[in-house]
């Protein structure tokens, strides 16, 4: 996967609490939970609608991150991110690549 460049991108590992990451290639195919496993837009809604009321019952913060090819259709990123402001994420971060120093 080809990651859009920020210099404000976080080297892997920085955080304790890692987030939930939704994953967009190239062609629009969504990817979720531990396995990266495929999904389709209604099974992306329903699993991760359930695992943040999940996290809410646990006391756990929610953090969602997008990680999505730099070439992914942005209609496939506006839904994660409508998904988000649905289950009220307050913190929803995108995976980027660190850009390197001349």
């Amino acid at each position: 996967m080809s990651l859009p460049t920020s210099n404000e991108a976080k080297k892997p590992g920085a955080q304790q609490n890692p987030p939930l990451v939704v994953s967009i290639d190239k062609n629009g195919q969504l990817h979720f939970g531990e396995d990266d496993e495929v999904v389709t837009p209604q099974q992306l809604r329903t699993r991760l609608l359930a695992k943040i009321e999940s996290l809410r019952k646990a006391n756990k913060e929610v953090r969602l991150a997008i990680r999505a090819d730099k070439q992914a259709p942005w209609f496939r990123i506006v839904y994660v991110m409508d998904l988000a402001k649905e289950a009220k994420v307050n913190s929803l971060n995108a995976f980027t690549k660190e850009v390197k120093s001349k």
